[in-house]
């Protein structure tokens, strides 16, 4: 026995008898059982019974114009500008180059203290050397940075800001 409610695609499944064999006599019975399910499965019944004995009324004259202006008067719900391509390409390779650089200036650095002269025996480290070893913080350090705003992002996807017409 189904002990969730019925989902809403569930609920449409059974009143178009859409539902898969192996799932049809637990919704069945779901909703000899729950209330609020058995009040849902009702109400779309009824609504496809009434808009199915209806005959089918075509749209007023004008409508569809009538319907777009309305829709151009409302505005735009969201801002939409293609970005500036150039300065974007431009602003990551500059990252990538002011990152390279600093690697190469940290890794010099790194090579004259007595940290690297602890940490050089270290297999990892003596194959790939300071700058390797700074290269690997960076990298780890941008993998735990993605990993804590993992649930921010999946957050923000899922809620999406209300967008703030002027």
């Amino acid at each position: 026995m189904i002990m969730r409610h019925l989902r809403d695609e569930e609920l449409v499944g059974l009143v178009f008898d859409e539902v898969p064999r192996e799932e049809l006599d637990p919704c069945r019975e779901h909703i000899q059982a729950c209330v609020a399910c058995a009040a849902a499965f009702e109400g779309l019944s009824r609504t496809v019974v009434l808009l199915e004995s209806e005959p089918p009324v075509p749209p007023p004259p004008f409508a569809w114009s009538r319907l777009k202006a309305r829709v151009q008067q409302s505005g735009p719900s969201c801002e939409w500008h293609e970005p500036a391509w150039g300065p974007l390409i431009l602003g990551n390779a500059g990252g990538i180059i002011l990152v390279l650089i600093f690697i190469f200036l940290i890794g010099g650095w790194l090579e004259t203290t007595p940290v690297w002269q602890s940490i050089r025996t270290w297999p990892l480290a003596a194959r790939v050397g300071p700058q390797g070893v700074i290269a690997l913080g960076f990298f780890g350090i941008g993998a735990l940075v993605t990993l804590a705003l993992t649930p921010v992002f999946w957050w923000e996807s899922r809620h999406p800001r209300k967008a703030i017409v002027k």
